[in-house]
């Protein structure tokens, strides 16, 4: 799915990341104060940097935090690098920072003396950085007189004592707009109250941050976030805290108290005081916590120096492989979307494969064509579509491929081949749909029974199906697709080739073949009423009131509010009525289980066997606990095996596969655990990055985010990215703003992102600066390059192709002793390892960048270019384009857990990777 990614990539971020380190540079020789090992070069004042993280703090008389400074380049001979205090009288330093070749940063502690505001200077050569400093007591602040408005796009009310709600310009409908998001972004004014809440008390060991703030209608939804303050004194945290370890508690007449995960959350000064502003797409009583212990509590964690990292097809497979081996990993970095199993296949299966306008038995054949209402999006960022208009903005770069009909016929012939079909239960060939005895090989672009009525039925009567034959009159035939109309990629057209086999339609014309109309059939699971465990629906609960209490039980789903809801989730669980009829939804005339339907009268609930497959190989219903999946080869999610994981994943609002939205529903299994976890939109949110017009010269500010301003450590074990601005004009969307893989310089921030993340969390990978020797001819591969692609067998036979990429100064002697991480990088649908060749521009300089420092480059890792591609197997193609790095359930389809698995030993055996090891963390 990223094929196109290096061609344009190349225009703008290669060549600027490429542009950072000079060949001047490169080409110098170790200074006579350089290190034993490390290659030094005395900096020039106009390339010395120096900076604060964070930018500002608040601390309280006679305590103290830290914070670290950072130069970069590196210096040759120990340096001095100033802090001065503006007033002495309110702060003082504690600490000094000397920075030498083996440390550029260091942590120094701010001491509050008495209260009121000062900064502290740091200054390296003639670059400068300044420290706000807020000295106050740790009383909180209190909620005031109750704040009433219309709030409309574009305002907002404000109480007198910090409390907020504003909505942005950008959410009033554009009729101009060619953004499929604009219409459900808007939103409507209304009556908005903010007052004091009787304040909750915090799980224990908790401790707030400031009065709880309600904000009226206090169970009003919205598709977009809105802008959220509420007052909180940061001086009240424990010295050792920081923003990770702050929790935003929700409150509604529905649920109860809980820690929700926020988006863009960040501590700033208001008038006198402080608030913790955030977004959120929910009202109702917010108020901020920190743990007493925050910054205190020392663990073990055992790293594997190891971190599996997708984009698109491999993001499934890294959500997929990286999760169910979480005990072989330190991190799982998804981009492009970790495979949400319920979410997806629930939406695919109503959206890309539905659309129909339903019959009932006796009704007459329908003659012409009957497309039924899809509805609006029901929630943030999702698309809308059905069976013959699949979602595709149209003239819009950034999606890294057509993804025409043709493709998205392949990668549901690749899904069914890898899990099995979920839309049917075929006994005997798992991936394709009941009835279908012969299924045509994967490598067959064209079937020969399109428009064939002998060749394409499967069934002259008696396949039933409760929405659109009920009666098993019509027939059932399987059927080609593909073809598209010239104004639209995904826009069905008739004389397709290929077989879309694991579905199938009713042939209201009997002529062999789907015409316009004709609707298709999926019959994933037996029906049930998705109620809840309670076994009712909101407005059967006691007390329901549809504007003012519409879940009086609280248990309506919510990926982020209520990810452990059971109603409405799209799962079946014990408790909910289900018609135990079997898949086709309709009770069998005999008596008996019909031909083609599975599990009447069985007294279990029933569901595909692919679906099933799904289920038990997923992330998130393993994390829950979820009854239908199952335990992940690496053993149960206990709350230890979270505390050894790392989880950073992103996904773009327009994606043409609504990463956006699954990436979200994802991110439920960690609040489900009460794990930590945020949400970001964009990237000049990250904590401590400040991106300012005056000091960005691009129309864009995310085009200058800078990832060494990040500061890392305020990021919990679980954090989402979506990017894309839900307000871009028509220029960024035609761009390909928040696409499926973005636009050029958009993705290269994905990467940067994604790397850094990890990087962070190995502290004891190198990050010296070395220079390899010249390449030599005639050595094997990897031996005498950086970077190098050969043919890699497994124990099983399977054989692809392997490309390697060694940190720079891997091949110098300096080194020769020196062990690494390694990243398995997992490519998008159609792509081999032999495509990322182009990665060695990007991925190089950030670690082997003479300008940055031991405290902003990127650690060196190896980095692996795992094969997904299909292969040739014994007698046939494995699938068609891609394996989604999963073994797949059919007997001649690619087996690529034991392929990876054998990789990842290979590698072990071959590289100097760095193996286990056990240190401190800080939690």
């Amino acid at each position: 799915m990223l094929r196109r990614f290096f061609r344009f990539t190349s225009l703008s971020s290669v060549i600027a990341i490429a542009a950072c380190s000079s060949s001047d540079e490169q080409q110098q020789q170790p200074t006579p104060d350089a290190g034993p090992t490390d290659l030094c070069q005395t900096p020039e004042d106009q390339v010395k940097t120096v900076r604060f993280a964070p930018h500002s703090i608040s601390v309280a008389p006679g305590e103290s935090r830290e914070v670290r400074v950072f130069i970069e380049p590196d210096v040759c001979v120990p340096t001095p690098v100033p802090l001065e205090v503006a007033n002495a009288g309110t702060a003082k330093v504690d600490g000094t920072f000397i920075a030498n070749l083996q440390s550029a940063e260091a942590m120094v502690k701010i001491v509050g003396v008495a209260a009121g505001k000062t900064t502290v200077l740091a200054k390296f050569g003639p670059s400068s950085a300044i420290l706000e400093v807020d000295v106050r007591p740790k009383e909180l602040p209190a909620c005031g007189a109750v704040a009433k408005g219309n709030l409309a796009p574009g305002g907002s009310v404000k109480a007198a004592w910090n409390a907020s709600l504003s909505v942005a310009p950008g959410a009033t409908r554009d009729t101009t707009s060619i953004d499929p998001l604009d219409e459900a972004s808007t939103v409507a004014p209304f009556d908005a109250e903010i007052g004091c809440a009787a304040d909750a008390k915090g799980p224990d060991g908790y401790e707030a941050l400031g009065p709880a703030v309600s904000f009226a209608p206090t169970e009003k939804k919205f598709l977009r976030e809105l802008a959220f303050e509420i007052p909180v004194n940061p001086a009240a945290m424990p010295q050792t805290a920081n923003l990770r370890h702050v929790r935003v508690q929700f409150t509604s007449k529905s649920l109860s108290p809980r820690f929700v995960p926020v988006t863009n959350p960040r501590f700033e000064p208001r008038g006198s005081g402080w608030v913790l502003r955030f977004d959120a797409p929910r009202l109702g009583t917010y108020q901020a916590f920190v743990a007493k212990n925050a910054g205190t509590v020392k663990k073990k964690r055992k790293l594997t120096h190891r971190a599996v990292f997708g984009f698109s097809m491999g993001g499934i497979g890294s959500s997929m492989f990286g999760m169910n081996h979480h005990d072989q990993f330190d991190l799982v970095v998804p981009l492009g979307g970790p495979m949400d199993a319920a979410h997806f296949l629930n939406y695919s299966l109503e959206y890309h494969f539905g659309g129909f306008c339903e019959r009932k038995a006796g009704d007459p054949v329908p003659t012409t064509p009957c497309k039924a209402s899809v509805g609006k999006p029901r929630e943030m960022y999702q698309h809308v579509q059905w069976f013959e208009d699949w979602w595709h903005q149209r003239g819009v770069d950034g999606t890294g491929g057509t993804f025409g009909r043709d493709q998205m016929v392949n990668i549901f012939r690749d899904v069914s081949s890898a899990w099995g079909d979920p839309a049917f239960a075929n006994p005997t060939n798992p991936h394709v749909a009941m009835g279908i005895t012969d299924p045509k090989p994967l490598n067959e672009d064209a079937a020969d029974y399109c428009g064939d009525p002998a060749k394409a039925t499967v069934a002259e009567k008696g396949f039933y199906d409760r929405k659109y034959n009920p009666d098993g009159s019509l027939p059932v035939i399987k059927f080609c697709d593909g073809a598209r109309q010239p104004e639209g990629p995904g826009k069905w057209a008739p004389g397709g080739k290929r077989p879309l086999e694991m579905v199938l339609a009713v042939d209201y014309n009997k002529n062999g073949q789907r015409d316009e109309g004709e609707p298709v059939i999926v019959q994933p699971f037996e029906p049930f009423s998705d109620f809840g465990k309670d076994g009712k629906a909101s407005k059967d609960e006691a007390g329901y009131d549809a504007v003012d209490n519409p879940d009086p039980a609280g248990d309506d789903y919510d990926p982020q509010y209520n990810p452990l809801g059971t109603e409405k989730n799209g799962l079946w669980e014990a408790g909910e009525p289900f018609e135990d009829i079997g898949l086709d939804g309709v009770k069998c005339p005999t008596g008996e289980t019909c031909k083609y339907d599975v599990g009447e009268g069985n007294g279990k609930f029933d569901l595909s066997a692919g679906l099933s497959t799904f289920f038990k190989r997923d992330g998130r219903m393993q994390i829950q606990g979820h009854p239908l999946s199952a335990d992940p080869d690496g053993g149960k999610w206990t709350d230890d095996a979270l505390d050894q994981l790392d989880f950073y994943s992103d996904g773009g609002i327009r994606d043409i596969f609504n990463w956006g939205t699954v990436g979200y529903h994802y991110m439920g299994a960690f609040g489900a655990r009460n794990r930590p976890s945020v949400y970001f939109n964009e990237w000049v949110h990250l904590p401590n990055v400040e991106v300012k017009k005056e000091n960005c010269s691009l129309s864009n500010l995310n085009d200058c985010f800078d990832p060494k301003e990040v500061d890392w450590s305020a990021l919990p074990k679980s954090v989402y990215l979506r990017y894309g601005d839900i307000d871009a004009n028509n220029r960024w969307i035609e761009k390909g703003d928040g696409q499926h893989v973005g636009y050029a310089d958009q993705v290269f921030r994905r990467v940067q992102t994604g790397l850094f993340y990890i990087g962070s969390r190995w502290p004891d990978a190198d990050r010296r600066y070395f220079e390899d020797p010249p390449t030599q001819d005639g050595l094997p591969p990897c031996v005498g390059e950086s970077s190098c692609t050969y043919e890699y067998k497994d124990s099983t036979g399977r054989a692809g192709p392997v490309t390697v990429l060694l940190p720079p100064g891997y091949r110098s002697d300096a080194a020769k002793d020196l062990r690494y991480p390694v990243v398995y990088f997992l490519h998008g649908y159609g792509q081999s390892p032999e495509d990322l060749q182009a990665f060695v521009l990007l991925v190089s300089p950030m670690m082997g960048q003479g300008l940055s420092s031991r405290a902003t480059r990127l650690q060196k890792m190896i980095m692996v270019f795992v094969d997904g591609r299909c292969r040739e197997g014994s007698t046939e193609p494995e699938c068609v384009r891609g394996t989604f790095y999963v073994d797949s359930v059919r007997d001649k389809g690619p087996k690529m857990d034991k392929y990876f698995q054998d990789l990842m030993k290979h590698i072990d055996e071959k590289y100097r990777t760095l193996g286990p090891t056990e240190i401190e963390v800080t939690e």
